[in-house]
């Protein structure tokens, strides 16, 4: 049930875009057309961390690809099956 929610808010902020309130991200790496921005989190010390890619494939593709969580532990690192 974690991976199917991660998987829907990942979808959600990829068909929505980014959001408006995040003019405050630091870019710190910008390498093989992949950018990576950080900031802190408001009230905390906790670093917050995005990343922009173009990726070359349809949102229908790519939606695909994020709902077919029994392919994850193939493409994805660090993930387990339970």
């Amino acid at each position: 049930m974690k991976i199917t929610l991660s998987i829907l808010v990942t979808i959600m902020f990829i068909l929505v875009g980014e959001v408006p309130c995040m003019s405050d991200w630091l870019l710190v790496k910008d390498k093989n057309d992949i950018m990576i921005y950080s900031r802190l989190s408001d009230g905390t010390n906790i670093k917050e961390i995005k990343a922009n890619v173009r990726i070359n494939a349809s949102m229908a593709n790519l939606a695909g690809l994020l709902m077919d969580v029994e392919t994850f532990t193939q493409w994805m690192p660090n993930v387990k099956k339970y």
